[in-house]
């Protein structure tokens, strides 16, 4: 109902009864993007004042509710006698009470004493005052840390610090730990995006631990940091030109006993990182990248910086002019495409420990570059069912240093000679295949037919070989030795000639079976039994003994929706000698079976998951209300998001491993057959309407010995979370846990404790 006053210039709105005692009609009033929902309006058109009673005002995340309200002149609104909370009910879970606030839109909310409730329970948290953000722009704050305690470290607070907007592309966050036994820990994470042109995060990290009490002699201290930067620019900012970075590098101990590393750091070995710069032009590219991987268990770093390459297109070569006048489509010489690129590599092998800025010479000692072209031709012929595709290709490599062997004094010394030198090879090969059908009809209510379709290939491939070793005369003796190790091309110093007849025969199974689901009973839907089964091998006609290579066997199938098994499995044709190794004899000349297999591998992979709760318009209703970077920040973190809609799912994994070998038991050699398997799984299930528990672990068949496993629970309590996350076993063994509100403009609302299992303290304290 609406009344309008022409004299006071005041209009009046509020709801109506009907006839079962319901309020209908209330009004809303909009402003701004503002929202208010109120039961009594009242508005003066003169001054521009506004009276409102039993208010609810939304403003992002925040929800306001007043008995009664005043809009003053300057959009300032003054509340007397209601609540704030982040809590969309119109009963809220929780909220902050007060008798006076003043509501500053798109700026803050400042109250007068104010106290906490949780549903209608009064929490003994009361305040003089209480201030909260009202903006969707971002504000700079102090971050709370998360408490706990751990038996090497002692009581700390982590993740603690100051978060500062950087304008509207950046922000950044700088966070520090803390241990009561001296430990402490610094952390860095920027984060930056450009609508399409780019975006990324730079992460940093730095830790000094200690080890032990200071008056101990086995007190220690150890210093490490860690770097991860990713850069990803829009596909449309520059065409044709391409940048991307992907950082990962630091000290190998930068995850241990760390409360802030996640499970797969921890378990991590390697870290590998990249970063490349690419320009396409029509018929060329030219790269430029550095690339860097470490190994954390053997301390080892490999540093390329820089690489470049360029490559050009493949090209056909201008020899339509040998066919004359003769009309028809292209010969085969008019097809023939040639390829080329070449690379240079500048390389850095060193452990960690030299990695070191009072060794840089030393480094610069071990660093090797050189570079690499390659040149290749091809064509594809056609006869009748069968296809030939002979090609060629040429290796030049350029290095700038060999090593040489010299005597002084009778003993042997090793010099890096610089300069520039060359070493080419070359191979050529020629492959041909065709397919082969084959159908098989049937008759009946099941399988309708079956198609078998055959790959057969047969190649040649031939290396004339070369021998770039070097001689040495020590004491009458030759040594030998490869003069270009010390190139970042490494050039094997011999390799034999090679002439070898390449074959391989690859299936494929198919069936059509008829449909279930369709009531004319002429429905069918294709299955596959067998997607690849191969057998390959070859055999080298230059070689003086073992000329028959080891037979290959692999096969691939999906046996249902997403669940798939794969194997491979080597079978060697010749015999073994007393010593293990193989003799020029085959198997089926002697007494033993045709083939011995040396390794069988297999793989069962498959991923299950429940219906879904909701259906496709449902799915597509929620997320149109999602902004694209929304839509693309869960896209990057799924890990960090919780699907309801799916009751459970899971992912599981076996592998089986058999490696023959021989070995000597009791004097005699015995074929042992050396096997290794085990099972991987992850998954979650929803055990109630918003509660998902889940687990990623799995289990060493072989060691008998469970792999690193988490187990998590989710709870959505609405405008609250439950957050849980449990290592139960292993040299990490700890828990987490988090109950907190969901908007971000109160994040730091929340209750959290970290510590160690097994550690005889109580969760909470």
């Amino acid at each position: 109902y609406i009344s309008y006053d022409f004299s006071e210039m005041t209009v009046t709105a509020y709801g109506m009864t009907d006839t079962a005692g319901v309020v209908q009609g209330r009004p809303v009033f909009n402003q701004a993007g503002q929202s208010f929902n109120s039961d009594t309006i009242r508005y003066n058109f003169t001054t521009e004042k506004g009276l409102i009673t039993k208010l609810i005002t939304n403003d992002g995340e925040s929800y306001v509710h007043s008995e009664v309200s005043k809009k003053q002149e300057d959009g300032a609104i003054h509340n007397y006698g209601g609540m704030y909370t982040t809590c969309s009910n119109e009963k809220p879970h929780y909220h902050f009470r007060f008798n006076k606030m003043v509501v500053i839109p798109d700026d803050k909310i400042i109250t007068g004493p104010v106290y906490m409730r949780v549903g209608k329970v009064p929490l003994p948290l009361g305040l003089p005052f209480g201030f909260f953000p009202n903006t969707t722009k971002q504000k700079a704050g102090i971050i709370l840390p998360g408490y706990g305690q751990s038996q090497t470290l002692g009581f700390f607070l982590i993740n603690g610090g100051y978060y500062l907007p950087l304008g509207d592309r950046a922000d950044t966050r700088l966070t520090g730990d803390i241990y009561s036994r001296g430990s402490w820990g610094l952390r860095n994470i920027t984060r930056y995006r450009n609508r399409y042109k780019n975006s990324g995060n730079i992460d940093l990290t730095y830790m000094k631990r200690l080890n032990g009490d200071r008056d101990l002699l086995n007190f220690s201290k150890t210093t490490s940091f860690f770097i991860r930067w990713t850069h990803t620019q829009d596909a449309k900012a520059r065409p044709g030109i391409s940048f991307s970075a992907n950082i990962n590098a630091g000290t190998s101990n930068s995850f241990r006993n760390n409360y802030n590393s996640s499970q797969n750091d921890f378990i991590s070995n390697t870290f590998a990182s990249s970063v490349n710069f690419s320009r396409r032009w029509d018929d060329s590219q030219l790269t430029l990248s550095a690339r860097h991987s470490q190994n954390t268990l053997q301390r080892t770093i490999s540093i390329s910086l820089p690489q470049a390459g360029f490559n050009l297109n493949r090209f056909f070569l201008p020899l339509s002019f040998l066919r004359g006048t003769s009309a028809g489509g292209k010969k085969w010489y008019e097809t023939i495409g040639v390829t080329y690129s070449s690379q240079f590599d500048n390389k850095l092998n060193t452990t960690e420990p030299e990695m070191r800025l009072d060794n840089l010479t030393g480094l610069s000692k071990q660093v090797v570059n050189g570079v690499r072209h390659n040149i290749g031709a091809s064509t594809s012929i056609k006869a009748g069912y069968l296809s030939l595709t002979p090609s060629f290709r040429l290796t030049e490599r350029w290095h700038f240093a060999r090593e040489e062997l010299g005597l002084i004094a009778d003993s042997v010394v090793t010099d890096t000679v610089g300069g520039f030198f060359t070493t080419r090879d070359y191979s050529m090969s020629a492959n041909m295949t065709t397919k082969i059908y084959g159908m098989y009809n049937f008759k009946g209510n099941g399988i309708k037919a079956i198609r078998h379709v055959m790959t057969p290939s047969l190649g040649f491939s031939y290396n004339p070989g070369y021998d770039f070793n070097q001689e040495l005369e020590v004491t009458g003796e030759p040594i030998e030795y490869n003069p270009y190790v010390v190139s970042a091309y490494r050039q094997s110093a011999f390799q034999g000639e090679s002439a070898s007849l390449n074959f391989n025969l690859q299936n494929n199974i198919e069936g059509k079976i008829r449909s279930r689901n369709d009531t004319s009973g002429t429905g069918t839907k294709k299955v596959k039994f067998i997607e690849n089964l191969s057998v390959s091998t070859g055999y080298n006609l230059a070689a003086d003994s073992l000329n028959l290579s080891v037979i290959r066997v692999g096969a691939r199938t999906t046996v249902y929706k997403n669940t798939t098994i794969q194997y491979s499995g080597n079978f060697d044709p010749y015999q073994v000698s007393r010593t293990g190794t193989r003799i020029n004899a085959f198997r089926w000349s002697g007494n033993g079976p045709l083939l011995r297999a040396t390794n069988h591998n297999i793989a069962f992979a498959t991923r299950l998951s429940g219906g879904s709760g909701k259906n496709r318009k449902e799915e597509l209703d929620d997320t149109a209300f999602a902004s694209e970077e929304e839509i693309e920040q869960i896209r990057n973190n799924k890990d960090k998001y919780v699907d309801f809609n799916t009751p459970w799912n899971l992912n599981l994994s076996y592998t089986l491993n058999m490696r023959n070998s021989y070995l000597f038991t009791d004097d005699r050699l015995n074929d042992t057959t050396i096997t290794q398997q085990g099972i991987l799984f992850n998954g979650d299930i929803k055990i109630f309407q918003r509660w998902k528990i889940g687990v990623n672990s799995g289990y060493d068949l072989t060691m008998q010995d469970w792999t690193p496993t988490t187990l998590t629970l989710y709870w959505d309590l609405h405008c609250w979370e439950f957050q849980a996350n449990v290592i139960p076993i292993g040299q990490r063994k700890s828990f987490n846990l988090r109950i907190g509100v969901k908007a971000s403009v109160l994040q730091d609302l929340k209750l959290q404790r970290r510590g160690n299992l097994g550690s005889g303290q109580p969760l909470f304290q």
